[in-house]
This record gives C-alpha cells, sequence and structure tokens, in this order.
C-alpha cells in the first residue's frame, strides 16, 4: 500500500476549476504595473511561482475604478487596455500547471488621491485612518459606478484567460468600510441595519454571478483584532455572502495596521489562525487561511486540524518560489526561510518593485532573463571570492550558477560573517540567522571550494592565480571615539549584545541615534538583567532604519519595556559623578536627575577597503567588491550586490 499523500497536496476543487494542490500565492502588492498595465515583469514573477508547483495564484489588490487607485504601480483593472497583457501573464502561469486569479478591490479610504486626482471614496463622510484625508460619501449613482466597475473588470480580466476573482472585502478598502458601522453611518438603503451595510457587497456579488466565472472568492476580516466588522455581526455577515462565494479566503488588519495583516518577523507563525477557524466553523465553503504559515509542519497541521482547508502562503513563496516542490519532494532542509522582515512591503510602498531580502531574484525575473541571455560562456575561469559573509556567500554561489570555477576565502573559522549573528542576538530578531544558514546550507551542496581561517591581505600572492576575485570584504565596529565629555564607563550596542554582563552598575544610559536594531536590542537586554535603562533617542522612534512594520512591532516592544525615554535628544556629557546632561529639542540643556553608571552608544561601522584599494591601485586583476565593504548598509544591499557583482564580473571575463 503506498503512503498516504499529504493533504497539501490534494487536489481541491473551487468552483468550475480543480487546483493540483492546496497552497495558494495570496495577493500582494508587486509594484511590476506600468501605465495602469499588467507587464512581463509580472507574468514572470507569476509564471516562476507557478513552475515551483503552487496550486492557484491570486493577483495583487486591482483597482476596479479611477477613484480607487493607491500608486503608481497599479493596474487599471477597468480599462480594457489590460487583456492583451493580462492573457500574457494567465497563459504563462497555466503552462506551469497553476490557476490564475486576480483580486479586484475598490481602495476607499485607502485610496491616495496623489495617484487617483480624486478624493477618497467612503460610505460616510469620515477620515482615512491611513492617510486622514477627508472622504466624499458616494453618491447612489457613484455606488453604480462601482458595482459596474467591479463587473467590468472582472470582465477584462476573464476575456485575458484568468481563471477568476477575487473580492476584496477587508483591510479598511471600500467595500469593508460600507459593512462598518463605526464608518458607515448613511440614512439610505446602503448604511443603518447590517442588511443594508451589506447591500453593496452582496450586489457586487450577485453582479459578478451574472458572468460564466471559473472561480469567485472573497477576502474578508475577521474581529479579533477590532478591525473587522463587529464581533456580534460576524456569523452573518459569512452567512450572507456564503451562497454568492466558492472560497472564503481569512485575514485581519487594515491598511494603517500592516503590522497586523503582514505580521513581521515579532509575530508568532500562524498568529492568524485562530481567524480562519472562526470562518471555518461558520462556514460550508473552503477557507482559506494566512499569517506566517511558512512552517511546512505548520501548514500540513493547518489541514489536518480542520482549521481551514487551503493555505495561503505571500511571502514564504516571494522568498523562495521552489517551497511547494521542495517539500513535496521531502527536502524542506533546502527552503530558503522567510524571515518576515517586510522588506517586500516597503519596497512596493517606496514606489520600486517587490524584492526580497535574501532572494536576489524576486521581482527581477524578467530583467535577470534577459540579463543572462547576454552572459557569454565563461569557460570555467577561475573565481576567489573573498569574504564569507551574506555577500560573500551569495557570490560564490551566484558565480557557480554563471559556470565559473568558484573558490570562497574567509579569514575566520566559520562562514556566516559578523554582522548576521550581531543582528540574530537582538531579542525578538533570533530568525534572522536563517540568512547565514541557508546560504552555507547552499554551499555545501554546491562545487564551491571553501577556505576557512584563510586572510588574504593585500598584495597576497593568490590573487595571481586566478582571473577574476569578488571582494566581499564587509566592515568592521572600530573603538569608541574619545569624548571627555563622557567621564563614566562607555560601551558600543555590540558589546552589550555579545555579553550584556559585561557591564557593572544599576543605572544606564542608551544613546540611539543610528537607526539601527542594536541600541533597542542592548537595552531591553539590559532591562533582563535588572538594570534601569534611559533611552537618548534622536528623534521620536527607534528603527528608522528598518521597514516600517518592523519599526511599529520594535516600538511595542519597548514601550512595554520600563524603560525612561528622552526623545528628540542628544547626550551632552556625563561626568565623572554620573550626572548626565541633554539636550533636548525645544528645551536647550537639561540635567537628568540621576546618576548613571555607563553610557551604551549605538556605533556606525566602517567598510574594510583594503583589498579594494590594493587591487584596484594595482590595476593588474579583473574584480568587483559587494556589500558592506563598497559601504555598511543592510542585508538586503549585500546579498543583492553579492548576486550582482557575480553577473558584472562573468560578463568581464567572458
Amino acid at each position: 500500500m503506498t503512503e498516504a499523500k499529504p493533504k497539501l497536496f490534494t487536489p481541491i476543487t473551487l468552483g468550475k476549476r480543480t487546483l493540483r494542490n492546496r497552497i495558494v500565492f495570496l495577493p500582494h502588492a508587486t509594484g511590476q504595473g506600468l501605465g495602469g498595465l499588467p507587464t512581463a515583469g509580472h507574468a514572470a514573477y507569476f509564471a516562476r511561482r507557478a513552475e515551483g508547483g503552487v496550486g492557484l495564484i491570486i493577483q495583487e489588490a486591482t483597482p476596479v475604478h479611477p477613484a480607487s487607485l493607491g500608486r503608481s504601480t497599479h493596474v487599471k483593472g477597468y480599462d480594457k487596455g489590460i487583456i492583451v497583457p493580462a492573457a500574457r501573464i494567465s497563459d504563462a502561469v497555466h503552462k506551469a500547471g497553476a490557476m490564475m486569479m486576480v483580486q479586484i478591490s475598490h481602495r476607499g479610504l485607502a485610496a491616495l488621491p496623489l495617484f487617483s486626482g480624486m478624493a477618497v471614496w467612503a460610505p460616510s463622510a469620515t477620515c482615512s485612518p491611513h492617510t486622514g484625508e477627508l472622504a466624499h460619501a458616494v453618491t447612489a449613482a457613484e455606488i453604480r459606478e462601482i458595482i459596474a466597475g467591479f463587473v467590468q473588470t472582472a470582465r477584462n480580466f476573464m476575456e485575458g484567460g484568468y481563471d477568476g476573482v477575487e473580492i476584496h472585502a477587508t483591510h479598511g478598502h471600500l467595500l469593508h468600510s460600507f459593512i462598518s458601522s463605526r464608518l458607515n453611518w448613511r440614512r439610505d438603503a446602503y448604511g443603518g441595519s447590517l442588511e443594508n451595510r451589506l447591500r453593496l457587497l452582496v450586489e457586487v456579488l450577485q453582479a459578478l454571478r451574472t458572468l460564466p466565472l471559473g472561480i469567485l472568492g472573497i477576502r474578508i476580516g475577521q474581529p479579533a483584532w477590532n478591525t473587522g466588522p463587529e464581533v456580534q455581526d460576524a456569523a452573518a455577515i459569512i452567512k450572507a455572502i456564503e451562497p454568492y462565494v466558492d472560497y472564503i479566503s481569512v485575514t485581519g488588519g487594515t491598511q494603517a495596521t500592516k503590522h497586523l495583516n503582514m505580521g513581521d518577523m515579532y509575530s508568532q507563525p500562524g498568529y492568524m489562525l485562530e481567524l480562519a477557524r472562526q470562518v471555518k466553523q461558520i462556514t460550508t465553503r473552503p477557507v482559506i487561511a494566512a499569517g506566517r504559515l511558512h512552517e511546512p509542519m505548520l501548514a500540513e497541521s493547518v489541514l489536518d486540524g480542520g482549521s481551514a482547508d487551503l493555505v495561503g502562503m505571500a511571502r514564504a513563496l516571494i522568498c523562495d518560489p521552489d517551497w511547494v516542490r521542495k517539500v513535496e519532494r521531502q527536502a524542506a532542509d533546502e527552503i530558503r526561510h522567510c524571515i518576515a522582515c517586510n522588506t517586500c512591503l516597503e519596497r512596493v510602498d517606496s514606489g520600486v518593485p517587490i524584492g526580497c531580502i535574501q532572494n536576489p531574484r524576486a521581482g527581477r525575473e524578467a530583467e535577470l532573463a534577459a540579463r543572462q541571455a547576454n552572459i557569454s560562456a565563461t569557460g570555467k575561469k577561475k573565481v576567489l571570492v573573498v569574504g564569507g559573509g551574506p555577500a560573500g556567500m551569495q557570490a560564490a554561489l551566484r558565480a557557480e550558477e554563471l559556470g565559473l570555477r568558484v573558490t570562497l576565502a574567509e579569514a575566520s573559522t566559520a562562514l556566516g560573517g559578523a554582522q548576521v549573528p550581531l543582528a540574530a542576538s537582538v531579542p525578538g530578531r533570533e530568525i534572522l540567522a536563517r540568512v547565514a544558514d541557508f546560504l552555507q546550507h547552499a554551499l555545501a551542496r554546491s562545487q564551491v571550494e571553501v577556505l576557512t581561517n584563510k586572510r588574504l591581505v593585500p598584495g597576497a600572492p593568490e590573487f595571481s592565480s586566478y582571473d577574476g576575485v569578488i571582494v566581499a570584504t564587509g566592515a568592521s565596529f572600530g573603538p569608541l571615539p574619545d569624548n571627555a565629555a563622557i567621564a563614566v564607563p562607555r560601551f558600543r550596542a555590540e558589546e552589550i549584545l555579545r555579553d550584556p554582563s559585561v557591564t557593572k552598575g544599576k543605572r544606564a544610559l542608551v544613546v540611539i541615534d543610528d537607526g539601527m536594531p542594536a541600541g533597542p536590542g542592548a537595552a531591553e537586554l539590559l532591562v533582563a538583567r535588572g538594570v534601569e535603562v534611559h533611552v537618548v533617542l534622536a528623534g521620536a522612534e527607534a528603527g528608522q532604519a528598518l521597514p516600517v512594520t518592523n519599526r511599529r512591532m520594535l516600538m511595542q516592544r519597548l514601550y512595554a519595556l520600563p524603560l525612561r525615554w528622552h526623545l528628540h535628544s542628544t547626550l551632552v556629557g556625563v561626568a565623572k559623578s554620573g550626572e548626565a546632561i541633554i539636550h533636548t529639542r525645544g528645551e536647550g540643556e537639561v540635567k537628568l536627575a540621576v546618576a548613571f553608571d555607563f553610557v551604551v552608544h549605538g556605533m556606525l561601522r566602517s567598510a574594510n577597503t583594503d583589498l579594494i584599494d590594493d587591487l584596484g591601485s594595482s590595476g593588474n586583476t579583473n574584480f568587483v567588491a559587494a556589500g558592506d565593504c563598497c559601504a555598511p548598509r543592510n542585508l538586503f544591499a549585500a546579498i543583492h550586490e553579492g548576486f550582482d557583482a557575480a553577473g558584472r564580473l562573468a560578463s568581464l571575463l567572458a
């Protein structure tokens, strides 16, 4: 008897379509649209996830009306001009064996007049919790426009070969706002009672049911965080939409609370699972669960435990498009695990295409395919990569992919670099260690020759044995600069992260002015040791260098600690007695009322440029550089530059 297939990999029928498995690539902003149209970037991006084995792909929330625009990269779903490029996307996805849908939405209060050129639309003249914009209360005629927009958008994508549409009725978008009694206080047929507040959503669903859609789904928020409809209405809402939809996708949060609907590394895996369970107990329709379900055993347990019928993922498949194939062939140890840093979201919100801190191909699939075609065969030329941190490891892996014979030399006893272990020692950010772990395991499976305890100094004879060199020597913390105004012991935040016991004393002043998480992490570790910690913060928030969702959760974590805050302040000096003076914006110099035993500083790093300078001045070696040795930045820069550096060197050597 053959072993039963895990439920994740069993087919399921939604409406008129049967999916090959129960894994769904959830809708999320990609930043790939151009001029209101889908692009080759969309097609390559989604096709890659289909090739990785996912059962269903749902394209990002797509506006159904001009008042719904919220980004320059939004696809104008209501425009018939999308049909031909949409067909290229559906063709590519279908060819790889997945079903293709699109989420369609009127953003309502989450729209941005900067892009729409119109006031934000809402059921009532309320205020957008996302932007503070005052809303236009839609008229009866405009409600008819909205319904027609949903129908036209669905029809356009159907003509483009899509299998169905998903209605977006959550995250503070217009249909969600109509349902909410907190945002809808209309006195006509679309306001007041729950039946009236549901009327627009039901009319949209009824209108869409007149089309020959393969699948009609809905994404809706449950009220566990008081961000969806009121608790007493939840079951009635599900029952009202149930007759019209083929599945219900469950989420939570709003555009103003993205740290909830896109929980970051501070959120527990499966943090939204209870919301799906609530819906599953109410409906007979298939339910899609979401919320950091990236661990294979957790994903399977969602189905085995009856919490949902399908498992939805976005970031896990952005990070590793082959997640499905790897789990299916029981190679979960090869997965590049999402660390929930939310860099992907931050990039799109900044107006550039989606990217991933670990996957340098994500969002660049079409571009890299074109670039790859222009890289000639390198004839197995020998390449030396100097530095075994993230940039060097990624460069070595990419160079091997491009046909080069690669040696990776690391000065210390092990690969991984200095910065990732340090970053992973910040409380709540331990998952960052997975970045280096994945690269090390990938190198172990590769043909790259790895040399540890191999320090290469300027002028080393080894350089002449290679056709090209990639320098990825990282950055270092220097000693604390002299400061005669501080007469008590001083420490770098990194020293505290490595060993909080290095400090002596009961009261500390932690100075945070670099935007990085090391200072806050040091403060948290000191509090855990019973130290009274005062934080001198240059602005109003720590972690300014982090994605906004990370920053919000970091501040929530810090506010739960017994810290004494001194905002918009800089440290002037600390006397030998421990008396401290700070300069606070609007107040000038302020003497703090307590004495401090030591000071902790967040410290910037310095690029290790010795090899770059030497190779550049000699002019005898083809070389490129990547990562912090160019300028100390973040993991995204290190890994992407390592990947691209290998391509640049391959072009030089071709």
